[in-house]
């Protein structure tokens, strides 16, 4: 028994020993009072933000926290510009004016603390110190749904691909007032650092499937976020999503940009959403009737089919409702009719210039529901200033979102009319054919094989044109 004892008391002991060594010889994992300061710096303001176009004295600021329970604080700065060190500091003036312009440069911040943690963050820039002004002879408008705040990354090619001057865009929801959008319109103005730069307003909401953003490389002179507005019979109607107004002066034309998103889907038993959208179209044309006989384009997902789309051109499913159509183009309509407007004249730009053409804008991913429900209508001011429109044509349109975009171009000069001039239209092609007085130009490029052709005129310039 006593032998036992002792066996098993020698055992103990010996765990015990064993335990200690490897507690003694293994690597602790100090405390953050024997550790100090290990957590870098974090660079929270660096400008210009990334792909901002600059030009001329260009301000470069960075500032910086040091976080953590042991934090040392931040002590010293350096800012390199293409791998240089310009400055150690937190601020330096750089002049560009000798950059080439659509020239790259990284700009590199560096923020030291006490510690010496060293917390970095690059940004790229695109030089432009040309004044490049917006489109003198014609300009290009686009409306497209992006598909739950640009999910689809490809939806920035479409935006390059297509190049329009002022663009609507629906379901913008994380593309806010904020840096959000900021960056966006950085990588567009940086890409086209040849044309005038974009400027943007946008609808603030939460949900990404919400939101609408208005670019536009005219000046952009008002912006207002519609929640609630006056229905026939005298009730205010709250919408489903917010709509917007934005004031544009297009080469002194001022014009009221109208984007709205109508409620999504047919009618189901617990909510007739065709009625929503009819109740949301009807106060937009009294909002339109009060800003008076003034140029308007009004443009967006209506969530609606049109009664013109018949046919050939008829979309596979009609089940959304065509009266918010009717209220904008039938005052003849018994049922609808009434709703018209009372000052305006609007036009479907895609079937008055394609009246034969598809245009469907919805269904790739849902083939069931192919269809046409997305639409741009302009009033009389800008009706007979048509050249051309297309929709989805680009290369990455089926890779971007589950709509196509639509858009159309339009004269600010009577010789590029779409009513008054030779521009002809294939049925499969979109070829276009353009007359000026100064020269005769045929341009007749396959569908697959491009989208834009630059004409080439020593009055005109450059312009792209939509092939």
């Amino acid at each position: 028994m006593k032998k036992n004892i002792i066996i098993i008391m020698s055992s103990i002991f010996t765990i015990a020993l064993i335990v200690t060594l490897v507690l003694t010889l293994s690597p602790q994992t100090p405390t953050d009072e024997e550790e100090g300061d290990i957590i870098p710096p974090k660079i929270t303001i660096f400008t210009p933000y990334w792909r901002a176009v600059v030009s001329g004295n260009v301000s470069i600021y960075v500032e910086a926290v040091d976080e953590g329970e042991n934090a040392s604080g931040v002590e010293s700065y350096e800012i390199y510009i293409d791998n240089e060190l310009k400055v150690s500091n937190n601020s330096y003036w750089w002049n560009v004016s000798s950059y080439e312009d659509g020239s790259k440069h990284v700009l590199h911040a560096r923020a030291y603390d006490k510690s010496g943690n060293v917390g970095y963050w690059n940004n790229t820039v695109v030089v432009d110190n040309t004044l490049d002004l917006p489109p003198s002879d014609a300009f290009k408008v686009m409306v497209w749904n992006i598909h739950e705040s640009g999910t689809l990354e490809p939806w920035l090619k479409v935006m390059r691909e297509e190049n329009a001057d002022i663009v609507i865009l629906d379901e913008t929801g994380f593309l806010d007032n904020s840096r959000n959008l900021e960056y966006e319109m950085n990588h567009l103005n940086g890409y086209f650092y040849y044309e005038a730069p974009y400027d943007g307003r946008a609808i603030d909401c939460l949900a990404c499937t919400d939101g609408k953003v208005v670019l536009s490389r005219y000046p952009i002179l008002e912006f207002h976020q519609i929640i609630d507005y006056r229905l026939d019979d005298g009730s205010i109607h709250h919408y489903h999503r917010a709509w917007c107004d934005c004031v544009i002066d297009i080469a002194g034309t001022v014009t009221h940009m109208i984007g709205y998103h109508g409620k999504c889907c047919s009618p189901d038993p617990h909510t007739n959403t065709t009625l929503m959208r009819e109740n949301e179209t009807q106060g937009i044309i009294n909002y339109m009737d009060d800003i008076g006989d003034v140029p308007i384009m009004f443009g967006g997902d209506f969530n609606s089919n049109s009664p013109f789309d018949v046919g050939d051109v008829a979309g596979v499913a009609n089940n959304l409702g065509t009266g918010p159509i009717k209220m904008l183009l039938m005052p003849e309509d018994p049922v609808y009719g009434k709703y018209c407007s009372h000052v305006h004249n609007f036009t479907d730009t895609w079937r008055t210039m394609y009246p034969h053409e598809k245009g469907w804008t919805f269904g790739l991913t849902m083939p069931q529901y192919w269809g046409r429900i997305d639409f741009l209508f302009v009033n009389q001011h800008w009706a007979d200033k048509m050249i051309n429109g297309t929709t989805g044509d680009t290369p990455s349109a089926n890779i971007s979102s589950d709509h196509y975009s639509v858009d159309a171009f339009f004269s600010l000069d009577a010789n590029y009319s779409y009513f008054n001039t030779t521009s002809f239209k294939s049925e499969k092609n979109h070829f276009l054919y353009l007359s000026t007085p100064s020269s005769i130009k045929v341009q007749s490029l396959s569908h697959l094989e491009a989208v834009f052709v630059n004409i080439i005129d020593t009055s005109l310039g450059i312009k792209r044109y939509k092939i």
